[in-house]
């Protein structure tokens, strides 16, 4: 009886797993990713892509400082996306932000309508702050494709 509930159990959850995996990829056309950043311990670097198709309607560029030590502030912020536009070549796209924020808070700057971006290229971005003393991030990349 009990490993007929168990049995019983297991399905039912494989069919919620599989219905919301299902309905995720179906929802939209937007990704995300991170990477290890220099800072403190558990420190990242995040990108966030919204969009349709080739066409990237917004985009994140993420720091997140991981746990913090006195002072809790994150200084001298840039931020970088490395992207290729349908029928271009690669570029980049830097920002500064100027002032500090409390170290507790993510660091991120938002890039609206980046435009159409090549089949199969990377959007990426990547982030040089005073947690990381200076040094630019890894860049973390989604793969853009219709």
């Amino acid at each position: 009886m009990l490993r007929k509930r168990l049995l019983t159990f297991a399905a039912a959850v494989l069919m919620v797993f599989t219905a919301q995996a299902m309905t995720a990829n179906a929802a939209h056309a937007s990704a995300s990713g991170c990477t290890f950043a220099p800072g403190y311990s558990g420190a990242q670097n995040c990108i966030d892509v919204n969009g349709s198709g080739l066409n990237v309607s917004s985009s994140r560029s993420i720091y997140k400082p991981g746990v913090t030590t006195w002072p809790p502030q994150i200084c001298n912020r840039q931020h970088q996306w490395r992207y290729t536009r349908n029928g271009g070549s690669q570029t980049t796209r830097s920002e500064t932000a100027p002032s500090c924020i409390p170290g507790i808070l993510n660091d991120f700057v938002d890039w609206s309508n980046p435009g159409t971006m090549a089949n199969n290229s990377t959007f990426c971005a990547r982030t040089n702050n005073s947690h990381t003393s200076g040094v630019w991030t890894n860049y973390a990349c989604v793969k853009i494709e219709s």
